[in-house]
């Protein structure tokens, strides 16, 4: 089990201090959509969709992050 460090704060003072991630899929007349998110808590931005479960669409989600630490 993974250890709950945010506790439920879903709050950051800075950037990178923490981040948050997930994977939704919608059901669409077109078919599934799937959602990855990468989010850094301070600035909430950049969720890309796409029509398959990929690692691609998981890692554009990190890419397109405008506080992406290089």
């Amino acid at each position: 089990m993974i250890h709950n460090h945010v506790q439920q704060h879903f709050s950051a003072a800075e950037p990178s201090q923490v981040w948050m991630t997930d994977m939704s899929y919608l059901r669409t007349y077109n078919g599934w959509l799937y959602l990855p998110i990468v989010l850094d808590l301070f600035s909430r931005n950049k969720w890309p969709m796409g029509s398959r479960m990929t690692t691609e669409l998981a890692m554009d989600a990190e890419e397109n992050n405008p506080d992406k630490q290089d």
